[in-house]
């Protein structure tokens, strides 16, 4: 059995800054929110695989499994 990753998909900006370029999703748990980028790791075990404007696939680490959160409307 495995756990279902623990964040929902709430919105995103577009981000441009010098040679960056891309989407920053804001995603949150039950008590904290994170802004994140494409192939950063949130909690030392979830990696964010890609960001749309739909949904973002997070890899757990530890399970070896993606998960797509889709976005909240």
């Amino acid at each position: 059995q495995f756990q279902p990753i623990p964040f929902k998909y709430q919105g995103f900006a577009a981000l441009r800054s010098g040679a960056r370029s891309g989407l920053v999703a804001f995603l949150s748990d039950d008590t904290r929110f994170f802004n994140v980028e494409v192939g950063e790791v949130l909690m030392g075990r979830y990696r964010i695989a890609s960001i749309t404007d739909k949904s973002v696939e997070v890899e757990d680490l530890e399970n070896n499994r993606r998960q797509a959160l889709p976005l909240i409307k």
